[in-house]
């Protein structure tokens, strides 16, 4: 069972007892393996038995290798010289050069990626899509939130669960951190007034996120928890879906928790 056949099972009140906002992002939830289905306080008892061995939990990583071979095939039908210039990329030597995190990744017309660095499923199949889509509009200088992407509503408490809270947590325990690794990147710190601290940073080049942190004020009169927000150009929805931009978030967080875990190992 996927989570629109879980869904289709719930009350669809969006009464929020089992603490996420819809029913729907109930489902998808269960379907991630985030909520188990005894989470819902509204499904009857007979219907939980008959379903609940029927539901296979969502592999992501294994999804994204799925997708990579199919998407391969439609690079093929993409002109390379056409969509250059929209995507913020360059072609050399019949290949598609594109800047991906401040690294020169180049694509070949059979969707084979050629770079000096390691490839990470959840950067090769956004990179696809990236191309695929040839989307074509000026970075706007406006930020949205995740939300606030088309269709984002739908998967915006998981995203700030599973990509805005697990890297506020990294920004918390490992001061300056952040800092190393948009500079390693090619991106930059800004200035955002209320934050104390804030990064742009390019997974394509017209991609980019805005990272604002906020520290705990733990010693003020009113003590406050640290919060870390991501947010988009308003001109990202012509470049990637809500659910790929969610892949290269996922994608961030899994490899800036490795190398902080490995930073902390050798400073330790």
């Amino acid at each position: 069972m996927n989570h629109i056949n879980i869904y289709k099972l719930l009350k669809k009140s969006n009464c929020g007892d089992c603490n996420v906002r819809s029913c729907f992002g109930f489902a998808i939830s269960v379907f991630n393996g985030e909520r188990k289905l005894e989470d819902c306080p509204h499904l009857d008892s007979q219907t939980f038995t008959k379903i609940k061995d029927s539901i296979k939990v969502r592999d992501h990583r294994e999804e994204i290798e799925r997708l990579i071979d199919p998407l391969k095939d439609k690079i093929a039908l993409v002109d390379f010289q056409k969509v250059a210039s929209g995507l913020g990329a360059e072609v050399k030597s019949g290949m598609l050069a594109v800047t991906c995190l401040g690294k020169e990744f180049l694509l070949d017309t059979n969707g084979n990626i050629h770079t000096l660095c390691h490839v990470n499923p959840w950067l090769k199949a956004p990179l696809l899509h990236y191309v695929i889509n040839s989307g074509n509009a000026q970075l706007s200088g406006k930020w949205i939130s995740y939300g606030e992407l088309k269709n984002g509503i739908i998967m915006d408490q998981y995203f700030t669960k599973r990509c805005e809270e697990p890297l506020r947590d990294i920004a918390d325990k490992y001061e300056g951190f952040l800092d190393d690794m948009v500079t390693i990147f090619k991106g930059s710190q800004v200035f955002i007034e209320k934050t104390d601290t804030s990064w742009i940073i390019y997974p394509f080049p017209k991609v980019p996120f805005l990272i604002m942190y906020w520290k705990a004020e733990e010693q003020s009169d009113i003590p406050s928890e640290s919060k870390l927000k991501i947010l988009f150009d308003k001109s990202t929805d012509y470049f990637l879906n809500n659910e790929i931009i969610y892949v290269l978030g996922r994608g961030l967080v899994e490899m800036f928790t490795k190398i902080s875990a490995k930073h902390y190992d050798i400073i330790s």
